[in-house]
């Protein structure tokens, strides 16, 4: 679980990246700080991304 602006992520929080509408899950934390999320669209489990924390959206359901 990471920090970011009074927001927790969580492995598993769905999140958008930026102002996009593709919606990923988080499968894990990497970089100076953890500050990294990787990223996996939850409909296609070949897909990977990362993105800066302070990118992140969380989907609200």
């Amino acid at each position: 679980m990471r920090e970011h602006d009074d927001h927790f992520f969580a492995v598993g929080d769905l999140v958008r990246v930026g102002k996009g509408r593709q919606t990923w899950a988080i499968t894990g934390f990497f970089g100076d700080a953890f500050s990294y999320a990787a990223l996996q669209r939850p409909d296609q489990p070949t897909s990977s991304s990362s993105a800066h924390l302070s990118r992140l959206v969380p989907v609200v359901s």
